[in-house]
């Protein structure tokens, strides 16, 4: 299996894994009777990093695609990956019920 393949899922998995066990501490630390503000704190960070990651992925993904004459179609999931990936850690407050 090709490393490409393997690339979206594990950055993909990792920022999502940083924001959900930074959840997961606030969650644990409300319940112990504390306010804890972890998720918020880091999802700026998070929500930089992503978008820089998936901007460069679908620039990089469409230009490989134009130079194999719009014919391989890894290259536009890589963009379209890189896409997704830009809007990943806005998306998850919203799931998660989390206002900062």
């Amino acid at each position: 299996m090709p490393v490409s393949s393997k690339l979206l899922p594990n950055i993909a998995f990792m920022i999502g894994a940083v924001l959900a066990l930074a959840f997961a501490a606030d969650w644990l630390a409300g319940w112990l009777g504390y306010r804890s503000m972890l998720f918020c704190w880091l999802l700026e960070p998070m929500m930089a990093i992503s978008y820089a990651l998936g901007v460069f992925l679908m620039v990089t993904g469409l230009i490989v695609w134009a130079f194999t004459f719009f014919r391989n179609e890894k290259p536009a999931l890589v963009a379209l990956g890189g896409l997704m990936l830009t809007f990943l850690p806005q998306i998850l407050p919203l799931y998660l019920g989390v206002t900062c």
